[in-house]
């Protein structure tokens, strides 16, 4: 059906005629610029009819299903990143094993010296090295003794084990070298070594011994 203000503007366009033929017969009596504008007028009113009459309602269409998009993998942000390994600092770092000084050094252990017996220990050639002495009476007149960094010693007849003679002369073996001793100058006798290894009877003792 016709919205009834465009049944009006129709019926305003179709009585133009009519009111232009009408306009002839008075133009005499009525003036050219006293002539409504019929056409402007029925413009308007077109125009109104256009402005008044209701725009049809939009009908609802499906919509269509959104694509789901993947999630995106949401990157850890400054604060919720793993904190690096703190590399120790120099304060924090370790502390180095100290080495013990001189003072902190364990107590230097003195060498070993031999058990005096009818030998006596006198003097050795490495004096910060242990010394030793092995001596004992085989039988007879024989006596052995045998010496590790000893330099100087002295034999004491008096207090040669029991069943010893006590009367000389002694045959004594010190490493292997035979020395004999008679006992006429007296039963306590010094023997030195050299450099070489060889042994002797130090007499310069005995003068002292006087």
């Amino acid at each position: 059906m016709m919205h009834p203000i465009r049944r009006v503007a129709v019926a305003a366009l179709a009585a133009v005629p009519l009111f232009v033929g009408c306009g002839k017969e008075n133009a005499g009596s009525v003036r050219d610029e006293q002539k409504p504008d019929v056409t402007e007028t029925a413009a308007v009113a077109v125009a109104s009819s256009n402005r008044m009459e209701p725009e049809p309602t939009p009908q609802p269409t499906a919509r269509q299903p959104a694509r789901e998009t993947p999630e995106r993998v949401e990157r850890p942000t400054a604060r919720e990143t793993p904190e690096r390994v703190k590399q120790p600092t120099a304060r924090e770092t370790p502390e180095r094993v100290k080495r013990p000084t001189a003072r902190e050094l364990p107590p230097v252990r003195p060498p070993k010296r031999p058990v005096d017996d009818w030998v006596i220990f006198r003097d050795a050639f490495k004096p910060l090295e242990d010394a030793a002495c092995d001596a004992e009476w085989t039988g007879g007149n024989r006596l052995v003794v045998e010496t590790t960094n000893i330099r100087l010693l002295t034999v004491d007849l008096h207090k040669l084990p029991s069943g010893a003679p006590r009367r000389g002369p002694w045959n004594l073996q010190i490493d292997g070298q035979p020395i004999e001793i008679t006992g006429f100058r007296g039963k306590i006798v010094d023997i030195i070594r050299s450099k070489n290894g060889v042994w002797t009877v130090d007499r310069s003792r005995r003068k002292m011994r006087r």
